[in-house]
Order: structure tokens, then C-alpha cells, then sequence
């Protein structure tokens, strides 16, 4: 897993530094007030009733960890199982990420896949899953690269379920 997690990194690395419209930007010095370095910010998705689950269409993807293993979302997310109106998204309270963030698994063996992925839309994600926006100082395809190369389960909660809380 770790040598695949690898040739993915060095594949998209050579995609962003060809030419494509991606690169890698300078990013400076991220340091931020007190001394502590800041990349971005953390969120955790949304509980997902079970009356909202199962449309098919909608302007905003309702993404679960599940939808992580569909076919074509290997790297970005661009299909899901459960699609909502921004309407049903603004009554439900629940919190809408912006492209560029990057998700991942917060518990469970699911956190153990080392999976990331990027949000190409304004998308919902469900509560098992946590979304690192980038902020202005860093790419977003530059921090997913990075957190691909964070092993979870190095620094994941022990317990009957490994869990991952930002602190």
C-alpha cells in the first residue's frame, strides 16, 4: 500500500510540474500568529438523515466514505450516491466545503486506507469524514500530495475503533 501510495504521489507530482494549468505554487512562509503553521482549516462533515438519503439528483453531492471506492473517484470526487438541493442543504444546517478540499476517513478501518480525496464542486460530506480546506498560501493539489504521504495509522486514537480528532 505504502508503494502505491508513493507512485500515485510521484505520478500527480509530474502531472502538476508538465504544464498543466495546476502547478505548485510558491507558497512562502505559512507560519501564522503564535509562531504555529497554518495550511488551512479543518471541518467535519454532517450526520446524513436517512429521509434525505438515496436521491439521485440535486445540486449538491452528499458525499459518504463509501463513495470514496466508486469508480473515477480515485483521486477527485465526482459522483456520488446521494445528491441534495442547496434548499435542502440550507434547511438541513449542514455545512457546504468548497473545491479544493481535501477528505478523508475520521474513524474506523476506513481512516486505516490512508484514503484523500479532492472535492472538485461545492459538495456535503458525512460525519465520518473531515475536509482540510487550503487556504490562499498553499495548492490544493499540493496538500492533498501532502497528506497522501501521512500515514493514519501512525497517529490515529487507539481504541475498539481508531479514530483521528484535530486538537
Amino acid at each position: 500500500a505504502r508503494v502505491h501510495r508513493h507512485a500515485q504521489v510521484n505520478d500527480l507530482a509530474a502531472g502538476l510540474l508538465d504544464g498543466g494549468e495546476d502547478h505548485v505554487a510558491p507558497v512562502g512562509d505559512c507560519r501564522g500568529a503564535g509562531d504555529q503553521q497554518h495550511i488551512g482549516r479543518v471541518g467535519q462533515g454532517d450526520a446524513f438523515p436517512h429521509d434525505l438519503q438515496g436521491h439521485g439528483g440535486g445540486e449538491l453531492p452528499w458525499f459518504k466514505v463509501a463513495d470514496m471506492n466508486r469508480a473515477g473517484n480515485e483521486i477527485e470526487m465526482l459522483s456520488a450516491d446521494n445528491y441534495v438541493s442547496r434548499e435542502v442543504a440550507l434547511a438541513a444546517k449542514v455545512t457546504i466545503f468548497e473545491p479544493g478540499a481535501v477528505i478523508f476517513p475520521r474513524v474506523g478501518a476506513a481512516l486505516l486506507t490512508n484514503k484523500r480525496r479532492l472535492l472538485t464542486r461545492p459538495s456535503i460530506i458525512d460525519d465520518n469524514t473531515y475536509a482540510v480546506v487550503p487556504n490562499n498560501r498553499i495548492r490544493s493539489r499540493f496538500l492533498y500530495l501532502s497528506l497522501l504521504l501521512v500515514d493514519m495509522g501512525s497517529i490515529c486514537s487507539a481504541g475498539l475503533g481508531p479514530t483521528f480528532r484535530f486538537s
